[in-house]
């Protein structure tokens, strides 16, 4: 799923999901959610809940989130290309 993500960029939750049943089969709705939230958890993606597009949810944020497929999923590098996010510059001494 992280291959697929990266490889879109930008996708819902149900686009996802129908690579992902294209790509290896039907996988149950509760483990490709929790796969979901590992992804958040770990801060590899964002993801905009449906409805609501400027909140960003990753971290530790997304412990309690439960993901919809109307939600999108969005790589970091594309959160600060739409705008979404202010990437910081690391200065050095």
């Amino acid at each position: 799923m992280k291959e697929t993500v990266s490889h879109l960029a930008k996708a819902t939750v149900g686009d996802v999901a129908a690579k992902v049943t294209e790509a290896h089969g039907e996988v149950p709705k509760s483990v490709f959610n929790d796969a979901v939230v590992s992804l958040l958890q770990e801060s590899s993606f964002h993801t905009v809940p449906e409805g609501k597009s400027t909140q960003l949810i990753s971290g530790t944020k997304a412990a309690l989130h439960s993901p919809k497929d109307g939600d999108v999923l969005i790589t970091k590098a594309r959160a600060a290309e739409d705008g979404l996010v202010i990437r910081t510059r690391r200065h050095s001494a």
